[in-house]
């Protein structure tokens, strides 16, 4: 760890060298639109673990990422395809309601054992090699795990204790009017 905390965020360094890279997009998609969606790899608890060297930020991130769902349940994230493995994404601040930041993930979809390269956000943290900022560790945690049909967020989990509740109550009433 204090190995990889010395050498330089490549990532970062490519998007500061290149123009291209670094230009705020202007044709931002939302994440459920983008065609590149489907193919960015599933990651496991194990492996998000291992790239945060902890679990403050992966703890943060369901409700970080709640906070970005819509009406409809799709998480309010744009994004731009730079290139087929990287991405920018543009995510709002979790303290300033008109500050949003910018990051980039390189992904590569051949490396089932580490398909994540690297990452780099415009906030204070985001340029660590070892752990993530918060926004780097949302999107990466939704992208690579919540998106999955295995996932439930925290209003389907609190909606769904209601129901039930609901159906107790209505239980009990039917059988008090017997």
């Amino acid at each position: 760890m204090l190995e990889k905390s010395k050498q330089p965020n490549l990532l970062q360094e490519r998007v500061l060298k290149d123009k291209a890279l670094g230009k705020r997009a202007r044709e931002w998609v939302p994440l459920h639109e983008c065609k590149h969606y489907d193919n960015l790899p599933k990651l496991t608890d194990d492996y998000l673990r291992s790239l945060t060297f902890g679990v403050y930020q992966l703890y943060q991130a369901p409700n970080y990422a709640d906070q970005h769902l819509d009406n409809d349940g799709d998480i309010d994230i744009f994004l731009h395809t730079i290139s087929s493995s990287i991405v920018q994404v543009k995510i709002q601040s979790r303290h300033t309601n008109c500050k949003q930041y910018c990051l980039w993930l390189d992904f590569n979809e051949d490396n089932d054992t580490h398909p994540v390269n690297g990452w780099f956000c415009e906030c204070k943290a985001g340029a660590r090699n070892v752990g993530w900022c918060a926004h780097v560790a949302t999107i990466l945690w939704y992208m690579g795990h919540a998106r999955h049909p295995d996932y439930k967020t925290e209003r389907d989990r609190y909606s769904n204790a209601f129901k039930d509740a609901s159906v107790d109550i209505e239980t009990e009433t039917d059988l008090e009017s017997d």
